[in-house]
Order: C-alpha cells, then sequence, then structure tokens
C-alpha cells in the first residue's frame, strides 16, 4: 500500500467541501492530527490556508487557518483547492 503523496502544500488556499444533501451542515476542525479531539466548526465554501499536513492511518489530514484565525485539522477528502 504506497503511501499517497499530500494532495496540498503549505500556503496553499483551500475550501471545504459541504454535503450537498445538507448545505447547512457545518464541519469540525479536530484540535489533534489523530482526529480524536473535536474543535471549531466551519462552514463548506469557507477559504483555509494550509499550516501543515500529517499522514494519518486514514489518509492525509492537514493543519488549516481560516481567515478570521480560527484553526484545526481536517481531513484532505473535506478539501479542494481554490481558484
Amino acid at each position: 500500500n504506497p503511501v499517497s503523496s499530500p494532495m496540498f502544500g503549505e500556503t496553499q488556499k483551500v475550501t471545504v467541501i459541504g454535503n450537498p444533501a445538507v448545505p447547512s451542515e457545518t464541519i469540525p476542525l479536530m484540535l489533534d492530527s489523530a482526529g480524536t479531539k473535536p474543535g471549531p466548526v466551519v462552514r463548506p465554501g469557507v477559504t483555509l490556508t494550509i499550516l501543515d499536513g500529517d499522514l494519518q492511518p486514514g489518509g492525509w489530514v492537514y493543519s488549516v487557518r481560516t481567515d478570521e484565525g480560527t484553526k484545526g485539522w481536517i481531513s484532505e477528502k473535506r478539501l479542494r483547492l481554490k481558484f
């Protein structure tokens, strides 16, 4: 099972992918890279800046910061590059 390289790099701008069936759903950021401690929530479509990445058993997770300064960790599958 080869390790995939991270999809995003430091300082890149990304946006959170929401659940199309539940547009108002918020997405929790995690306080730790292992995803054991829920942190602040963000809205789908919010712009995040990648601060760091960490490879976990379930895949890459990223330390991110909102424009307002909220920080947390989020799974790569919840992110896409912002254009």
